[in-house]
């Protein structure tokens, strides 16, 4: 597969989506009889981090969820629910869209049934 060269973060991001669902990795191997899926919850880094205004949040889920993605601030506030509904298991992608906040460190908080998580990110203006 070519490389990406360019300076579109949101191209690059496709890119790097494309690029990951074709490549083998320890979190999906294939072979000729049957794909072999995480059968865990992921929820992985935004990507840019750090970001200006946007980032990216991926995660995946091993079956059907209730899903809240929550960002919270230094202090603990709850900021904003980005998603809070049901979804099917796979891979999933959202964009948070953060320019009406000051910079800062703001957390991730992925809740999928009884499972939680929490990463940091970095918002740099």
């Amino acid at each position: 597969m070519p490389e990406y060269n360019g300076n579109d973060v949101d191209a690059q991001f496709l890119y790097n989506a494309i690029t990951y669902k074709h490549s083998q990795s320890p979190d999906a191997v294939s072979d000729d009889s049957q794909n072999i899926l995480p059968s865990e919850y992921i929820l992985y880094s935004n990507f840019p981090n750090p970001f200006n205004a946007t980032t990216h949040i991926r995660f995946y889920l091993p079956i059907r969820s209730s899903v809240v993605l929550s960002i919270y601030d230094m202090k603990g506030r709850l900021i904003e629910d980005i998603i809070r509904q049901n979804m099917p298991p796979g891979n999933h992608v959202t964009r948070w869209n953060a320019n009406e906040y000051p910079s800062g460190e703001y957390f991730i908080k992925f809740k999928a049934n009884t499972y939680e998580q929490i990463h940091k990110c970095l918002l740099l203006k």
